[in-house]
Formats: C-alpha cells, sequence, structure tokens
C-alpha cells in the first residue's frame, strides 16, 4: 500500500452545519454528481459556489453522502446531524473531547480534539486514494469480482473488508453452467484458442451491435470481445485477430476449437485455415461442453456486464459497452486456473 503523508485531514465537528463540506481534493470523491446547490452562504453573509456533491470514505472508516466540494472553502466541516443520521451514532462532548459512539452496539468509532474553541475530528491523510476505501468499494471498481480475487490483488491488501450485501450481484449472478472446469491443456500463449459468438441480443448497442465474438486463449485465459452487428463478419475479426497475435506477440495460432457454427466454417476462413496451417476443432452436435472454456467466459462476461449496468443504472442499450469494460477489468484479474495470476501478467 502507498505510505501516508506526513500531515492530517481536520475536520470541523460542527453541530450548526446542514450538510458536510470539503474543501480538500477533489480526488477523493468516490461518486461525483452534479452539484444540487448553486451555492452556501457562510456567516459573514457571502455565498460561494458548490462545484459538486459526492461521497467519501475517510481513512477511518467514515462513508460520508452526499458532500459538497467547495475549494474556496476554509475549512472541512462535518455535520452532526447529517453523520448521526446516516451513521445511527451519537456525539457525547466534553471540555477536551467529544466521542462518537454506534448506537446499537454502544461500540466508539470515533474521538474528536478540542482545540481553539472548535470539536476536530483528525484523518491522516494517505497518498493514494486506494487506503480510503473499503473492499465493498473495490468490489464494484473490479466488476464485482469476489473476495478472493481481490485478496490475491497485492496492491489492495490490508485495506478495510465488509460483508455488505450486494444487491447487483445477486440480481446478475443467479445461475451457474453446470460445466465442470477444464484444466489448460496448451504450453504456451496462444497454441490454441476458443472461439464462439453470443447473441442476438434483444436490442441494439448504441453501436448498432446485436452480437459480439468471444475468443479464449487456453494457455492464459485471456479473453478478446468484438462486437457486432451481424454474424457473417466473423471471418473478418477472426483473421483480423490472428495477425494481431503474429504482429504484437510474435506467435501463430494453431488451433482454433470452436462449436458447429457455420460463420467459422466459411470457404474465406477454410482457405485461410490452410494456408496458415491452423488446425480447426469443432465440438459434437448438441454438446456445447466441449467449447466449456469459451461458454463458462461467456457467462461470466455476462454476469459482470448485468452486475455492472445495475449498479450504475445504465440504459439497456449500453449492453455493448458494458461488455467491454468486464473484458478490461477480467483480463487484469487473478484467475485460481492461472496460479492466482492475471491474463495481463501472463500474456506481458
Amino acid at each position: 500500500m502507498a505510505a501516508r503523508l506526513p500531515h492530517v485531514v481536520s475536520w470541523i465537528i460542527d453541530s450548526g452545519a446542514t450538510e458536510h463540506i470539503t474543501c480538500d481534493d477533489i480526488n477523493l470523491f468516490n461518486i461525483i454528481s452534479p452539484a444540487w446547490e448553486p451555492s452556501v452562504k457562510i456567516p459573514n453573509g457571502e455565498s460561494i459556489p458548490v462545484h459538486v456533491v459526492g461521497s467519501l470514505y475517510l481513512p477511518n472508516g467514515f462513508h460520508l453522502e452526499r458532500v459538497l466540494y467547495i475549494p474556496k472553502f476554509q475549512c472541512n466541516l462535518l455535520s452532526v446531524s447529517r453523520l448521526t443520521s446516516d451513521l445511527n451514532c451519537t456525539f457525547t462532548f466534553f471540555p477536551d473531547s467529544c466521542i462518537l459512539q454506534d448506537v446499537p452496539s454502544r461500540k466508539l468509532i470515533g474521538v474528536g480534539k478540542f482545540r481553539n474553541g472548535l470539536y476536530y475530528l483528525e484523518c491522516p491523510k494517505n497518498e493514494a486514494v486506494a487506503m480510503s476505501v473499503t473492499s465493498n468499494l473495490w468490489h464494484q471498481r473490479l466488476g464485482h469480482a469476489s473476495d478472493g480475487k481481490l485478496h490475491h490483488i497485492s496492491s489492495l491488501k490490508g485495506f478495510h473488508r465488509c460483508n455488505n450485501f450486494c444487491d447487483p450481484c445477486v440480481r446478475a449472478k443467479q445461475t451457474r453452467l453446470p460445466f465442470s472446469t477444464s484444466a489448460i491443456k496448451t504450453t504456451r500463449c496462444f497454441e490454441m484458442i476458443h472461439c464462439d459468438i453470443w447473441g442476438p441480443y434483444r436490442c441494439d448497442s448504441i453501436s448498432g451491435a446485436r452480437y459480439f465474438l468471444s475468443i479464449v486463449d487456453d494457455f492464459t485465459r485471456g479473453v478478446w470481445v468484438y462486437l457486432m452487428k451481424n454474424k457473417s463478419i466473423v471471418p473478418q475479426f477472426l483473421i483480423q485477430f490472428c495477425n494481431m497475435v503474429n504482429t504484437q506477440f510474435e506467435q501463430k495460432v494453431k488451433r482454433i476449437r470452436t462449436d458447429n457454427g457455420v460463420e467459422f466454417q466459411t470457404n474465406i476462413l477454410f482457405d485461410y485455415y490452410k494456408r496458415s496451417g491452423i488446425l480447426l476443432e469443432t465440438s459434437c452436435t448438441d454438446t456445447p461442453q466441449q467449447n466449456g472454456v469459451v461458454e463458462r467466459k461467456h457467462r461470466h462476461i455476462l454476469e459482470v456486464a448485468r452486475a455492472l449496468r445495475f449498479q450504475s443504472g445504465l440504459p439497456i442499450d449500453f449492453w455493448g459497452e458494458c461488455i467491454l469494460t468486464v473484458v478490461y477489468i477480467i483480463n487484469r484479474l487473478p484467475s485460481p486456473i492461472i496460479s492466482n495470476k492475471s491474463p495481463f501478467e501472463m500474456l506481458f
């Protein structure tokens, strides 16, 4: 984890403030939305503009919702009324300090110090935003990844873990493929690739796509996805992929495993297979298990894409962009089948 900076961020505990206000770095915001308050009037009568409204995690674990970001403000204000309502806690004030307690458990969750006539909640400021967020936020940022995957990301070790219920995960991941896990049968990148087509979807993506082509490398489990308006352009994308492998990785695809889809058995592709020395392996009719690697990858991609869309509230026609985002994420997450390395590590 990143080292901490030597100074602290002080929050004034203000019983008269109706909203949390910060003048600190906007990068600390986890979620940023347009300002719903055009300006805030300060005690001297001056009105100063609100730039944005968002939520943030303090390093001590407090999650502050609806925080006003005002760069021209001279301090950070912590609203007592908002905090007691949002965190279900109580404040008790003493001559030299104040304490925050969780109402149900009566557990001490924070301490403020009295200084120059004010009570301050002091939080060590970290150099990296990663230090101030919980596992739930990383779970959402990394495509609703499991705790097991997060545990193997070294830069996230030691962060605060929360086991909150994740509604998008439950809604998006209600089914599982019955296929058993396939062992890796190759010894180098692109010795064999698994290909399959998914679609048509019930509506066009914003780019007009109804299908997508998935290509999975057997050795690294890296995945590439191409959005398509129709299946007829499969040969174009498959040849384009093989050329990319040859140029960027100085490797040649030796075998291609697919189902019995006619899109992989066109005259154009048969001629390309012959010229390139590529062997085509097809599964038996009505036996998708024989193409299980890419079938499972489809299910993984679709589940995570649904979770991302549910979490973000994006319109349905952004499904294609969600798919591409998911592929970017899972190529960078550790996988147990490749010794908890990521496909990106294996490839580069």
